[in-house]
């Protein structure tokens, strides 16, 4: 939204009214919101929207559903496809806690993932952990181990003879 925003402002003695076209509702109602920006994209796309309303344009922003056949719709999400796999270098400083939660997430879900695959074949990956939820830890402890046949039982089993 922001390129065709600056393409507007380098030939606004060429048009007096304008309707860019988007599928993302979130970025038409982002850019149109009164509130603070969240991002600085946010706030530069506001920029120039003002910047064009102090010339005497008008600008609105349109929604369309995406995948519709609408004209130029389809080659503009390839390009935006083939434009997100280009390496992006950042203008924009990043905060040391922004980075930390990315680094912290990406760990996390890398963890989680390797955890899934090690453990697919596992026996107690079967047990329901709602089941024992309700339980104090004692019995849920106790529960699990007679579930998965992790107990101390087995040593006993002799003296039942």
């Amino acid at each position: 939204m922001c390129i065709a925003l600056k393409q507007l402002l380098a030939i606004h003695h060429k048009f007096e009214n304008a309707v860019l076209l988007s599928d993302s509702q979130t970025a038409i109602q982002s850019i149109s919101s009164c509130e603070l920006p969240w991002t600085p994209e946010i706030s530069h796309c506001q920029e120039l929207l003002r910047t064009l309303n102090l010339k005497g344009k008008r600008i609105v922003l349109q929604w369309v559903p995406g995948h519709c056949g609408l004209w130029g719709h389809e080659h503009a999400d390839f390009l935006a496809k083939r434009g997100a796999n280009l390496l992006q270098y950042p203008n924009t400083a990043i905060s040391y806690w922004k980075i930390k939660l990315f680094l912290k997430n990406l760990c996390t879900s890398n963890s989680l993932r390797d955890l899934l695959t090690r453990t697919a074949l596992k026996s107690w990956r079967r047990v329901s952990p709602s089941s024992m939820s309700d339980k104090p830890r004692r019995d849920a402890v106790a529960a699990f181990r007679l579930t998965t046949g992790h107990d101390s039982l087995a040593a006993h089993l002799h003296r039942l003879e």
